[in-house]
């Protein structure tokens, strides 16, 4: 299955209190995609994604997935979290079935499966072993290997590399990447680190108190962190953020 598009206009959220966290967003994805949501700590990022994967429906104006309203939309989704949000008393191998076996396939079916994305994943020699018993970063692989489990059209990332050490970081960024490239999924990948986004995305979303804007990435890939080129990229979105607010907080150079 490849990736979904999504198209959002007008879209605004409030939360309970009253406190509007965005608004009149417009923005189109298209499928395959790889976006990277950008913005300073705080500033509505993780409540975008979550609209987007449908679980604030209280948001104002038009969310299409795939042509059809997000509240309607059949699209499968899946969501990986900053902090892995795997299931302590489950191990590897079945952390990554708990999707299959909620939609009822056979366990001879979810063995196959979890076997195919454990090797692809690198996570083979851990299939026993519980989250406690693995690093940061296998963590996080396993977290992204029962989203994939489940084939989902559209891949929402949260941070998900936000609470690792800048080398097991890079290397999940190229592995994601990797992901990217051989599923052909629609990713959507939330940060605050300039570079993390422009290593990653082909597109940045830029969300700043006043609103959306979009800066493309023509960088090809893998992409060269030390480069002129890429230090160009880097300047323009720090001078984008100049015209935000004084309280703006995003990591430039990790």
């Amino acid at each position: 299955m490849g990736g979904g598009a999504i198209v959002a206009d007008n879209l605004s959220y409030k939360y309970a209190s009253g406190e509007t966290v965005f608004r009149h967003l417009g923005f189109r994805i298209e499928s395959g995609e790889f976006i990277v949501i950008l913005g300073k700590s705080g500033g509505g990022k993780t409540t975008l994604l979550k609209v987007m994967a449908g679980l604030l429906p209280e948001y104002k104006g038009n969310l299409l997935i795939d042509g059809q309203d997000l509240r309607e939309a059949s699209t499968s989704l899946g969501f990986v979290f900053q902090d892995f949000a795997l299931f302590p008393w489950l191990n590897t191998q079945k952390n990554i079935e708990f999707g299959l076996k909620l939609k009822g396939l056979k366990k001879e079916l979810r063995d196959k499966k979890s076997k195919e994305l454990m090797q692809l994943t690198g996570l083979s020699s851990a299939k026993n072993k519980f989250p406690h018993q693995l690093s940061g970063g296998m963590q996080q692989r396993a977290a992204i290997a029962r989203v994939l489990a489940i084939d989902p059209k559209i891949m929402l990332l949260d941070e998900p590399f936000g609470a690792l050490d800048y080398g097991t970081r890079t290397h999940l960024q190229q592995f994601l990447l990797s992901i990217w490239q051989q599923f052909q999924k629609t990713i959507i990948f939330v940060t605050h680190s300039v570079e993390e986004a422009l290593t990653l995305g082909q597109r940045i979303l830029l969300l700043r108190s006043q609103g959306l804007i979009e800066i493309p990435v023509t960088l090809p890939y893998p992409r060269n962190v030390a480069g002129t080129d890429f230090n160009g990229y880097r300047r323009q979105l720090l001078n984008e953020f100049m015209f935000d607010d004084k309280k703006s907080q995003f990591i430039g150079d990790e």
